[in-house]
């Protein structure tokens, strides 16, 4: 069986990319650009683009780098530092290993609990 092909920016067009980039918020103050688009059953923004359904933040990495960070990082995960299933902005988005991710979402439940507390568990 061949393997699945892989959305690449050579594949998009710059109307692809504008109007990936219409269906986008305004800046948030935390710096964030959110999808405001259709969600995916987890939260995060989707889309179906040229053929694919993809997720919004994975678009995003595309349109900057050319491919899916997937490539060579198997086991890895593309997420939001900020937390928001929705964000899109690039400077907000790393690839880390699930391990981390786990570590990384525990920490911002934590910091969560304190601003909302002002106590820690």
């Amino acid at each position: 069986m061949a393997p699945k092909p892989v959305l690449t920016s050579a594949d998009l067009s710059p109307g692809d990319v504008q109007w990936f980039g219409t269906r986008l918020s305004e800046p948030t103050p935390a710096g964030c650009r959110l999808w405001l688009g259709a969600r995916d059953s987890r939260g995060n923004g989707a889309l179906r683009i040229r053929g694919y359904w993809i997720r919004a933040r994975t678009l995003t990495w595309i349109i900057a780098n050319g491919t899916k960070p997937s490539t060579g990082t198997r086991g890895k995960r593309l997420t939001a530092k900020c937390g928001n299933p929705l964000c899109c902005t690039i400077e907000h988005l790393h690839v880390i290993s699930q391990h981390d991710l786990s570590i990384e979402v525990a920490a911002r439940a934590r910091a969560s609990k304190v601003h909302n507390n002002g106590t820690t568990a």
